[in-house]
């Protein structure tokens, strides 16, 4: 039997209702999930996969799971990047999917606040944290 732990994927939302998240964690998964977010395979418990998003764990049934490659970053790692032509850093808060493009983006938190644009994995490196002088 194949593992997917340690695995990066997303899930396939049904409309209306999910068959495929664990009914007692139905109603919050519903409120967390979103079709491009990219979830980590953290254990597979008989039946079902959890998966991860940041601090949030549900479990999910694994034909609801879509391997995607892995990210080069993950949730809450400290990221540099170049913004109006100086380096700064920031923390990544969300993982997405770029269908068209088969690649990650990825949504950055920046002095408390989420900046609108999306990155790329070649926008972003691993970072200490930049001081912000602006």
């Amino acid at each position: 039997m194949m593992t997917h732990i340690g695995s990066y994927g997303l899930l396939r939302l049904a409309s209306p209702a999910p068959d495929y998240v664990d009914s007692d964690e139905e109603a919050y998964a519903r409120i967390q999930m979103r079709e491009n977010r990219v979830y980590r395979v953290v254990s597979e418990d008989g039946s079902y996969l959890t998966v991860q998003y940041g601090e949030l764990e549900f479990r999910v049934w694994p034909d609801a799971f879509r391997p995607v490659a892995s990210p080069a970053f993950d949730v809450g790692d400290v990221v540099a990047f170049e913004k109006g032509g100086q380096e700064v850093s920031g923390v990544i808060k969300e993982i997405g999917w770029h269908y068209k493009r088969d690649e990650h983006i990825f949504l950055i938190e920046r002095d408390g606040r989420l900046l609108k644009k999306r990155y790329w994995s070649h926008d972003l490196r691993r970072g200490s944290e930049v001081r912000h002088d602006d």
